[in-house]
């Protein structure tokens, strides 16, 4: 079943995201791929190691998709939605690895967690200092810009739990509304 490796990998990822970190076994997982539980031994040291490597990879992805979105000389607001956008939709194509990083870091040992919480900063302050670029340049208004970057956050991260795909909106849809959102937020002046 082509590289064991992916295969397993893709195994957990279907099976934390049906059944969640706790009940996902070794056994099914090898199961799923054809091996024993040797073999899977072979290529990962424990389960906890499978969930940090489906987290680091998908957060590495996010990191580099949106450094990407918001390099270049185009438009600074343009950029940014394409950041955002993009963002959105990565996270709904990659929707069972979304579901992990938020809702199964937590059971990762802290020395692991850690490693997490770096690439989640990384992340976290793309945006941010993005943001700052954008306010010193007053293409935005002042406010705080941790508020706004956990805001932001916030609502791309949370399509994973809300959204349906056979629902009346595409994720196109749903992400131009979003950005819509976001951007009156941050361009217009309070009243």
């Amino acid at each position: 079943m082509g590289n064991s490796r992916e295969s397993i990998i893709s195994s957990a990822i279907d099976l934390i995201y049906q059944y969640g970190y706790q009940k996902a076994s070794i056994r099914e997982i090898c199961q799923n791929v054809g091996i024993t539980q040797a073999s899977l031994y072979y290529y990962f040291k424990n389960k906890e190691e499978i969930l940090f490597e489906i987290i680091e990879v998908s957060s590495s992805k996010i990191f580099l998709l949106l450094k990407s979105c918001l390099s270049g000389d185009r438009d600074p607001i343009e950029k940014l939605k394409n950041a955002f956008q993009q963002h959105i939709n990565a996270v709904e194509k990659n929707r069972k690895e979304a579901k992990i990083i938020i809702e199964d870091k937590r059971f990762l040992t802290p020395e692991i967690k850690e490693l997490i919480k770096q690439k989640e900063k990384a992340i976290y302050n793309l945006y941010k200092n993005y943001l700052k670029e954008m306010q010193d340049l007053k293409i935005i208004k002042a406010c705080n810009l941790s508020v706004a970057t956990y805001a932001i956050l916030a609502i791309i991260n949370w399509h994973y739990h809300w959204y349906n795909p056979k629902g009346p909106l595409s994720i196109n849809e749903i992400a131009k509304q979003n950005i819509s959102f976001i951007f009156r937020g941050l361009l217009e002046m309070e009243k």
